[in-house]
Formats: structure tokens, C-alpha cells, sequence
């Protein structure tokens, strides 16, 4: 039994330790990248699994040193942009945060401690990350954050629709990096097709029905997405 309702999905949970990972984060306490030791709180989310995945884990920098501390505070701002619930001395050392200075506690509850007390989270939404991996970025940078790659490669591939005319306001090579296929700046059959199959990809994101066309409602929705998420 948790100590609190569960404020995020496992996948919201997983997504950001498959960010953290690639980002030469370390995983602990949590399956099935780690094994779970007996040392947290009775009721600790640690103890909990959803199928083959933990439902809170531990996340560490190797080495620690001096970058530690900046490395940690921004795993801080992805965990939050997914709805998780976060313990780390990043204000101070009130309550859990004590235990917290040099690693990151995070996962699906609803209560977090940033240093100075305990608070409620509200549930997240990974669209962002979805998006991300739609327009073929990397798994270092789908953190969930729509800041300026994630809009150019999404803007990208909105231009290049019929729609939108056809156009690449940041070069051919650039759009087709967005729909995944060689850069070599011929926009030719299978670059359209890539970019059909990118556009279907953009729609699941957004929970629309994926015809691979960028349409009215594409558009609509897209448009509302941004707005919501864009930073």
C-alpha cells in the first residue's frame, strides 16, 4: 500500500527514467533497472510494481562532483513536466528532503519536497515526449520540455504539409532530419512518404486519428498543444 493516490501513470514514470538513462543518469531502486533493498519508508512507492516496472526510483549522477547538483536540479524540471512526484534538497532540507541532497527521488505519487515541505502534484502528461519522438529526436532530448528544437522540427514538419504549401523555412535537409530519412536535401518520394508516416506519428501524439495528413483538425489540435505546452 502506497502512502499516497497515484498522481502520474507508470508510463509517465518510465519515460523520464529512459530520458535520465540516456542522459548518463543512473537508475536505482526501481525494476527492473535496479533491484529494490529494503531501506525505504513502510508504504514507499519503491515497494510497488505495475507488471515488470517499480513505481518510484532513485536517481543518481556517477561520480557525483560538482556538476551533480546542476545535473540533478534540471532531472527536476523534466520529472515535474511529467506529472511525478519529486524529493530533493533543492530549496533546503525540510522533512524528507534531508535524505534527498545528493539524489533525486521520484515517482508516481502525488507528493513532493523540494526542501521546504511536502506538497501536492498534480498528474502530468508526456504529449511533449510523444511529439518528440514523432519528429525523430534523440533520447537525450526527449525530456518532455517543448522548448526551441522540439518546435522547430515540428514546425518543420507542419510546413512542408500541403496545407501549409509545401515550404521549408529551415531547409529541406532540416525537415527531413524531422521525418527521419537522410539528409541530402532531394525532397523525393521517399522523403513524402517519411513525412506522411511523421505526420500519422504527430496525430497519435495528439490523440487524433492518424491519416497522415495534416489537416484542419491536425492543425486545430496542434495549435491547442502549443499553446498548452510550449515553454
Amino acid at each position: 500500500m502506497a502512502l499516497s493516490k497515484r498522481g502520474a501513470p507508470t508510463r509517465n514514470l518510465v519515460a523520464f527514467c529512459e530520458w535520465a538513462k540516456a542522459n548518463g543518469m543512473e537508475i536505482g531502486e526501481m525494476p527492473p533497472y535496479s533491484v529494490v533493498h529494503p531501506v525505504h519508508v513502510a508504504g514507499s512507492w519503491h515497494y510497488d510494481t505495475d507488471g515488470k516496472y517499480g513505481q518510484a526510483a532513485d536517481i543518481n549522477v556517477p561520480g557525483g562532483g560538482t556538476h551533480e547538483r546542476a545535473v540533478l536540479s534540471h532531472a527536476v524540471v523534466v520529472a515535474e513536466s511529467m506529472g511525478l512526484d519529486v524529493t530533493f534538497a533543492l530549496h533546503g532540507t525540510v522533512g524528507s528532503a534531508a535524505s534527498h541532497k545528493t539524489h533525486l527521488h521520484t515517482g508516481v505519487g502525488m507528493w513532493s519536497n523540494l526542501g521546504g515541505g511536502a506538497f501536492e502534484r498534480r498528474a502530468g502528461d508526456i504529449v511533449t515526449a510523444r511529439l518528440q519522438t514523432a519528429v525523430h529526436l534523440d533520447a537525450k532530448e526527449r525530456d518532455n520540455l517543448w522548448g526551441a528544437i522540439t518546435d522547430a522540427r515540428i514546425e518543420a514538419v507542419r510546413a512542408a504539409a500541403i496545407l501549409h504549401g509545401g515550404r521549408f523555412p529551415h531547409g529541406v535537409a532540416f525537415t527531413q532530419v524531422a521525418v527521419g530519412t537522410p539528409d541530402d536535401g532531394d525532397w523525393a518520394t521517399h522523403s513524402r512518404h517519411a513525412h506522411d508516416l511523421t505526420v500519422a506519428a504527430i496525430q497519435r501524439a495528439l490523440g487524433i486519428d492518424d491519416d497522415g495528413v495534416w489537416g484542419t483538425i491536425t492543425e486545430s489540435r496542434y495549435q491547442a498543444a502549443r499553446k498548452q505546452y510550449h515553454h
